[in-house]
């Protein structure tokens, strides 16, 4: 709160008594030196010179009085400024939370706010009466004391002109804690350049180093699982990798032979006999198949290639071109949206993706139609739309259908293991993106694929030859 200034004195009613002695004074004077009585020289009017002269110091006087009024008036408002400017600065360093203290040339604390207080524990007036270094005990980080002599914070140069940073110093407050604190230390200087003293500041990062030493143990702990994963990941793969070439050779052998037996033995067998042959035949195949698909799974993360910038649109038109063949038994018509969009990408993984999208939307269509694919290419952010008029996918099944062998109709139908949508959503995911089913326009029927993708950092696209 603001001190109330002293009211200001009635400078005007001073000149009026002044100009009044000065009347009085000067009749005096003048009657002793003319030898008239006091009233008659007072009141002589012979003389105008006299009177002019009485005139003009009487102006002078209430001149002067004017002057020093507004000087005073002036005054106090630089006093009341002052006092303003102070309050607010005593309110800052009070509501400071960050330990503030002054010292002055001597190294005596002059003044210390209630966050120093209250970090060290002690009070203002110990703070002054005793040595900050005795108080304080500060110490390096690794325990070791510091004297007086070489202690950053209580021996200070009076020459030093810039802020010493001090980036951690361990203290000991009143209740005989250690805390851990970061210091600045910032000389100041009168007007006329001379050193009043430094003004500390001081925090408490026992926090900080607390939460940096966590930070540091997850992520060794994130490093150790990390490596763990690696490696137990890299033999999965090689334990997948050898599994299936393994199984192959034994599953080669059996479709082999019951298909020799088949062409052998046809004539003795009966229809029932035929039938559990062309079952065992099947079934193998259809394990080679899962096997190969199996196989194609684990190479998305083992076996790619590294991420490089190219354009996107080439990339969906060999895939395209792949799939020329299919697209041309089944009438299909294919549209794409112009895009100059530059993605991060694996070429042989992406063409992948889209080839067995695109394959599906022509694959799952019902009997006699043909299919109508739409690829819309959205930039800012990158997001890529694949619609067909196809069978569609129920709501209920979009999750289940990215899954490994998971299938909804059987394969008297549609043929395949169940293993494409799930290698197109790893090859999305290695490439940091996603892929969702979403719904149709205005319940429309087929299947609308969205893929986002992170555009690739600015730099020339690299040309790619389909």
């Amino acid at each position: 709160m603001e001190r109330e200034s002293p009211p200001t004195p009635p400078i005007l009613r001073y000149s009026a008594l002044a100009a009044v002695a000065y009347l009085l004074l000067d009749g005096l004077v003048g009657g002793w030196l003319d030898h008239q009585p006091f009233l008659t020289s007072l009141l002589s009017a012979d003389d105008p010179q006299e009177w002019w002269m009485r005139i003009i110091t009487i102006v002078i006087i209430f001149l002067f009085g004017f002057w020093a009024r507004n000087a005073i008036r002036h005054q106090h408002t630089l006093l009341r400024s002052l006092e303003r400017a102070r309050n607010e600065l005593q309110l800052l360093i009070d509501s400071a939370s960050e330990g503030i203290l002054f010292l002055d040339t001597d190294e005596k604390v002059q003044l210390a706010n209630p966050a120093l207080c209250q970090l060290t524990g002690y009070t203002l007036e110990q703070l002054q009466q005793g040595d900050l270094h005795t108080l304080l005990d500060p110490r390096l980080p690794d325990g070791d004391p510091l004297d007086s002599d070489h202690c950053p914070l209580c021996h200070l140069n009076p020459e030093e002109r810039t802020t010493t940073h001090i980036p951690h110093l361990l203290l000991t407050t009143a209740h005989g804690d250690t805390i851990s604190a970061e210091c600045w230390v910032r000389p100041v200087r009168n007007a006329a350049d001379l050193p009043e003293g430094w003004l500390a500041t001081i925090i408490d990062i026992g926090k900080r180093i607390a939460a940096e030493q966590k930070g540091r143990e997850l992520l060794e702990d994130l490093q150790r699982e990390q490596t763990r994963l690696e490696a137990r990941n890299e033999e999965l793969q090689r334990f997948a990798y050898v599994a299936s070439h393994d199984l192959q050779e034994p599953l080669r052998m059996v479709s082999s032979f019951v298909q020799l037996l088949q062409r052998r033995y046809n004539d003795q067998l009966d229809d029932s006999a035929r039938e559990f042959i062309g079952f065992a035949v099947d079934g193998t195949t259809r394990m080679q198949q899962m096997i190969n698909d199996l196989l194609e799974y684990s190479r998305v993360g083992s076996q790619g290639k590294p991420l490089k910038p190219m354009a996107l649109r080439p990339l969906i038109d060999a895939a395209i071109a792949n799939l020329q063949l299919a697209i041309e038994d089944n009438g299909a018509t294919i549209t794409v949206t112009p895009s100059d969009a530059i993605i991060m990408a694996d070429e042989s993984q992406m063409i992948r993706l889209f080839q067995n999208l695109i394959g599906n939307a022509i694959k799952f269509q019902p009997e006699g139609q043909r299919a109508e694919i739409t690829i819309d290419i959205r930039e800012h952010p990158l997001r890529i739309t694949i619609r067909d008029n196809g069978i569609g996918i129920p709501e209920a099944y979009r999750a289940k259908v990215f899954e490994v062998f998971k299938r909804l109709h059987g394969r008297d139908q549609y043929k395949g293991s169940g293993v494409g949508l799930a290698v197109c959503r790893r090859i999305v995911m290695r490439h940091s993106g996603t892929l969702t089913i979403a719904d149709q326009p205005d319940g429309q029927p087929g299947t609308t694929f969205v893929i986002t993708l992170p555009p690739a950092p600015e730099s020339p696209a690299k040309e790619h030859t389909p």
